[in-house]
């Protein structure tokens, strides 16, 4: 007996991928409740994977929420091959891989003025630079070669 079915697909969503995608990926692959047929391409290459959640960040002498850069999580993997004697290791690593662009605080001048000390500047006042964005604010990726002899 023929039986015809109807499938209805979605269209694929377009949106930016975060760091949890990635992260629900790598868990999929290395559950061995999924028994992943791709798993043979990680395994006893994959070395390492963290991920760091980081506080409220304060950009000035003060909690009010407009000099607060808020709570998040930043991801980093590295993957590499090892040599069988253990002399040398080739790795692939990434960091901050949400693209999580986190200030970074300097303060190049003497004061900060509170916001409602001044009656004459009500939103207070930094001399200098706060929440400057730095190369460690990227996110980064790079190649790394050790050896020993």
């Amino acid at each position: 007996m023929k039986t015809d079915r109807l499938t209805h697909v979605r269209p694929p969503v377009k949106r930016e991928l975060t760091a949890n995608d990635y992260l629900y990926a790598w868990k999929r692959l290395l559950d061995p409740k999924v028994r992943s047929p791709y798993l043979y391409y990680v395994e006893g290459r994959f070395v390492g994977a963290d991920a760091v959640h980081k506080s409220d960040l304060l950009l000035g002498a003060t909690a009010d929420p407009r000099f607060v850069y808020p709570a998040h999580w930043t991801y980093g993997a590295r993957f590499g091959v090892r040599g069988a004697d253990e002399r040398w290791s080739v790795s692939l690593f990434g960091r901050n891989l949400g693209n999580e662009n986190e200030p970074v605080t300097l303060f190049g001048g003497p004061s900060f003025i509170p916001p409602g000390a001044v009656p004459f500047l009500p939103n207070g006042q930094i001399n200098g630079v706060s929440g400057w964005m730095s190369p460690a604010s990227l996110r980064q990726v790079g190649l790394s070669l050790q050896a020993s002899w």
